[in-house]
C-alpha cells in the first residue's frame, strides 16, 4: 500500500498575498464567482484579506485564445494618483467619469492587440490608433502638439503612461472636450470591431485611503468624487457592452466601507451588480479542502472538508486548562481558528500555514499538526494578527497600535464596560493625546468595532435550558449591527495573545467555553 502524501510541506508554503500563489490551481471557485466572471457582477467589495485579490489574480491566470485581462492598480490614494499625471483642482464628476471611460476604453483597445484573431483582421487600424511613439499617440489621438505634455498610451499601467496630463497647465473645459471626442471615437471603435472573446478590465488597489478619521472635508469629497466616477463609468460601459452583446467586462474591487460610504442618486442600481464576499463556514471549509488537495504538484482527490482536514490534522480536539477552576475544555481544531479569525480567508490561510510550518520544521517525522500546535502557534498568529488590523485601520485612524495597548491595563479581561475603558485610556498612553481628545474616545471606539476589533458582549439565558450564555455582537458576522456605549464590550479573541500576553492563556479558556459564542452561531 502506497505510503499517503505528505502534504505539510506544501501547506506550509501557503501564502496570504495572492500574487505570490500559484492561483490557477488554489483558487477556490465559490459560489458567486460564476457570477463575477460572467460580468453579471461589476463590484467586488470585500474587507482586507476577504479574497478580492485572488479574485483578480485568478482571473488574470486564465488567459486563452478568447480570454484577456488587464489590471489598473491604484498604489496610492486617489487624488495622489490623479495629481501625478497631472489632473488637478475640482473637477466635476462627469469629467472623472469621461476619464475613466477613456480608461477603460484604452485598456479594451490595448486587449485588441494580444487577440491574434482581432489583429488579423484590423492589425493596421490598431497601428493607426496607438503608433510607438507617444509624440505620434498625441498628435493622432487629441490632436494636441507635443509642447504640451499630454500623451495618450496604453502600456502596462493604463492610466500612469496613457493619459498623462500636465501638471504645466490645468485640465480644463478644452481638455474635457478633446477627451470626450476621444472617447466617442475610441467607443466607436471597440464596438465596430470587438469579437465574441471576453475582456476583463479591472481595477484595484482602492485601498489607499486618506488618513482621516472623521471622514470629511474637502480632500474626503474630492476621493470620493473620483471613486464615484469610476463606478459609474464602469456600471455604464457594462451595461452598455452588454446591450450590444460584446463581453467588455469592467471590474471594480473595493473595500467594504469605502464603497458604503459612497453617496450617489444611482447607487440603489448599483446594489444588484455587487459582490459582497461574506465567507460562510461551509465555504471557507471548502475553501481549505480545494487548497488542501491542490496543494502538491500533484493534485489529489477532494472528498470533501473532513477527509482533507484529516490528511494535515490530528483528529484530536484541542484541549485548555483553567488555571482557575482546573477544567479541561475541548474544542475541535477548526472551531479553535474559526474564533479567532473574521471568517475571512486570509485568517485561516496564515494560521494553518504557520502551524503546519511549524510542525514540518520542529515536529520531525510528523504528518500531520498535533492539536497542541493550534496553541503553542498563537502568539505568533495574534502579533500577525494585529499587524494586519493596524495596517488595514491605519488610512482611517492613526495610533490602532496605542488603543490595542491601552485596553492591555483593563484588569478584566473577557468583558468590561465603557466606564473601564475610560479609565484605562485616561493614563499615559502610547498615543497622540491631543489627536484622541479630537477624535473623542466614543468614535474610536466606533472605528474599532467598525472593524470588529471590539464587540459587545451580554449575558442572557437559553430559553430551553436557562443555561446562561455570553452573546457576542461583532460586526463582522452581524453587519447591521450598531455600538452600544451601554452594554460590556469584548475585544476579539484573535488579539488576546497579542494583547494580554501571559495573563491571555488563562482568558482564552474562558473565552473559549462553549456558553460563550458568536451571534450568528445562537441564531
Amino acid at each position: 500500500m502506497a505510503k499517503p502524501l505528505n502534504l505539510l510541506p506544501h501547506v506550509a508554503r501557503w501564502n496570504i498575498e495572492a500574487k505570490a500563489e500559484d492561483m490557477g490551481k488554489l483558487f477556490y471557485e465559490f459560489p458567486a464567482f460564476r457570477k463575477v466572471k460572467n460580468g453579471d457582477y461589476i463590484f467586488v467589495k470585500g474587507r482586507k484579506g476577504s479574497g478580492k485579490t485572488a479574485i483578480l489574480q485568478y482571473i488574470r491566470s486564465m488567459r486563452s485564445f478568447d480570454h484577456f485581462s488587464k489590471s489598473i492598480t491604484l498604489d496610492r490614494s486617489p487624488i495622489e494618483f490623479f495629481q501625478d499625471v497631472g489632473v488637478t483642482g475640482d473637477l466635476p464628476l462627469s469629467a472623472y467619469v469621461l476619464i475613466w471611460r477613456y480608461v477603460i476604453y484604452s485598456a479594451v483597445v490595448d486587449l485588441f492587440t494580444e487577440n491574434e484573431r482581432v489583429k488579423a483582421e484590423i492589425g493596421r487600424e490598431l497601428d493607426d490608433w496607438f503608433p510607438a511613439s507617444p509624440e505620434k499617440q498625441l498628435a493622432q489621438v487629441l490632436g494636441r502638439s507635443p509642447g504640451n505634455k499630454i500623451s495618450v498610451g496604453i502600456g502596462d499601467n493604463v492610466l500612469t503612461p496613457g493619459l498623462s496630463f500636465s501638471t504645466e497647465k490645468k485640465f480644463d473645459s478644452a481638455d474635457i472636450n478633446s477627451l470626450a471626442r476621444t472617447v466617442e471615437l475610441l467607443g466607436r471603435f471597440i464596438y465596430e470591431n470587438c469579437d465574441d472573446s471576453k475582456y476583463y478590465v479591472m481595477f484595484d488597489g482602492l485601498d489607499a485611503e486618506l488618513t482621516d478619521a472623521t471622514r470629511s472635508g474637502k480632500s474626503y469629497e474630492k476621493q470620493q468624487t473620483i471613486i464615484r466616477g469610476l463606478i459609474k463609468s464602469c456600471f455604464d460601459e457594462r451595461l452598455s457592452f452588454r446591450r450590444s452583446g460584446l463581453n467588455v467586462i469592467p471590474l471594480v474591487f473595493i473595500r467594504t466601507d469605502m464603497f458604503d460610504d459612497l453617496r450617489d442618486s444611482d447607487s440603489e442600481k448599483w446594489e444588484d451588480f455587487v459582490c459582497d464576499l461574506k465567507w460562510r463556514k461551509d465555504q471557507i471549509h471548502n475553501m481549505l479542502s480545494h487548497r488542501i488537495c491542490h496543494s502538491a504538484h500533484e493534485a489529489i482527490e477532494d472528498k470533501g472538508f473532513r477527509a482533507s482536514w484529516k490528511r494535515i490534522v490530528f483528529d484530536r480536539p484541542v484541549e485548555i486548562e483553567n488555571k482557575r477552576s482546573n477544567e479541561i475544555f475541548r474544542i475541535k481544531p477548526i472551531d479553535y481558528i474559526h474564533k479567532r479569525t473574521f471568517s475571512r480567508p486570509r485568517d485561516f490561510i496564515r494560521y494553518i500555514q504557520i502551524v503546519a510550518k511549524v510542525t514540518d520544521e520542529y515536529d520531525q517525522g510528523y504528518t500531520r499538526i498535533a492539536p497542541k500546535t493550534f496553541v503553542q502557534s498563537e502568539d505568533l498568529y495574534s502579533r500577525r494578527f494585529r499587524k494586519e488590523i493596524v495596517d488595514e485601520m491605519h488610512s482611517v485612524l492613526k495610533d490602532v497600535d496605542g488603543y490595542l495597548d491601552a485596553f492591555g491595563k483593563i484588569h478584566k479581561i473577557r468583558y468590561f464596560s465603557f466606564h473601564q475603558i475610560q479609565r484605562a485610556f485616561a493614563e499615559e498612553g502610547n498615543f497622540d493625546r491631543d489627536l484622541f481628545e479630537k477624535i473623542g474616545l466614543e468614535n474610536i471606539l466606533k472605528f474599532l468595532f467598525e472593524y470588529s476589533v471590539v464587540g459587545n458582549i451580554d449575558k442572557r439565558k437559553d430559553v430551553e435550558s436557562q443555561t446562561p450564555f455570553y452573546y457576542r455582537t461583532f460586526k463582522y458576522n452581524f453587519p447591521t449591527s450598531v455600538i452600544n456605549y451601554r452594554e460590556k464590550f469584548t475585544l476579539h479573541s484573535g488579539l488576546f495573545r497579542s494583547i494580554y500576553e501571559s495573563k491571555s492563556r488563562n482568558s482564552l479558556a474562558l473565552a473559549d467555553k462553549a456558553n460563550t459564542i458568536d451571534l450568528t452561531e445562537k441564531l
